[in-house]
């Protein structure tokens, strides 16, 4: 579980300490694109850099930032009380940054190098919470522009263990991938919609029928009535004419079709 408010964080830029180009965008809540925002922003960050301050209000917003020897890595934050974890982690990615790349490749003007180190940003700060008990399903997901690489790479790896079967945490205990990388890139996966989270269902859930259900294909009158929003999926186990795991695995095609939902989402 991450140490830091993911909900807080608005954005993370990689900046070029000498022009103010950004090397790396990544969008949490927002993304800052304007170019005229971008350099102010910097103009801004630079001066209080100058005098030894890691944080500003600028914009009505609060920033926090850290400057190494040829980049800024610079986040928006929303409220929170302390950021000095978010700090720490911060310098984890500038040093991570400037000891993977040489000053000189910074001006080379090719951007595309640089994309893949998301992956660092994301190592540190995932950009959704995940739930291990969770299992994710594959589903037709969006663009997003630094797909490449290294982080290209490892979700392709990633993906081959994602069949709708095992939780996030069978997942850990079966890939050769680190726990931070598979946390940070299921993260994107589920931001840009390339996953869903399939909950497990327990005895103490309760679920309830919903108002406006889609197709339904399981012919169980008995099982769907019972779902009455009062019971708990251990009562209805035991109340029904089936077997606790074609109970289990027809509930879950129920919830999978928009029939049944918990009482607590």
């Amino acid at each position: 579980m991450s140490p830091v408010d993911l909900k807080a964080i608005r954005h993370i830029l990689i900046m070029n300490k000498e022009g103010g180009e950004p090397l790396l965008n990544l969008p949490y809540q927002e993304m800052i694109t304007d170019p005229a925002l971008i350099a102010a922003l910097f103009r801004a960050v630079m001066d209080f850099l100058g005098r030894g301050l890691r944080q500003i209000i600028w914009e009505n917003k609060r920033y926090i930032f850290e400057g190494g020897e040829f980049v800024i890595v610079v986040m928006g934050l929303g409220r929170v009380e302390d950021v000095s974890e978010y700090q720490k982690m911060l310098k984890t990615i500038l040093r991570e940054f400037e000891e993977k790349h040489e000053k000189k490749t910074l001006n080379m003007g090719d951007m595309r190098p640089f994309k893949e180190d998301a992956l660092l940003i994301i190592r540190q700060f995932p950009m959704t919470a995940i739930n291990y008990d969770y299992t994710p399903i594959a589903i037709q997901g969006k663009e997003f522009n630094w797909q490449v690489g290294i982080l290209d790479e490892k979700i392709e790896q990633l993906m081959k263990f994602v069949n709708g079967k095992r939780s996030v945490r069978q997942i850990l205990k079966s890939i050769s991938m680190s726990e931070n990388d598979v946390i940070g890139i299921l993260s994107i996966l589920k931001k840009y919609e390339w996953v869903k989270f399939k909950r497990p269902i327990r005895d103490d859930d309760i679920l309830v029928r919903n108002k406006r259900i889609g197709e339904v294909l399981i012919t169980a009158p008995e099982l769907i009535e019972s779902f009455d929003g009062k019971r708990t999926f251990r009562e209805i186990k035991e109340s029904v004419p089936y077997e606790p795991s074609v109970t289990i695995y027809l509930t879950s095609k129920l919830i999978e079709s928009g029939t049944l939902r918990f009482i607590d989402a």
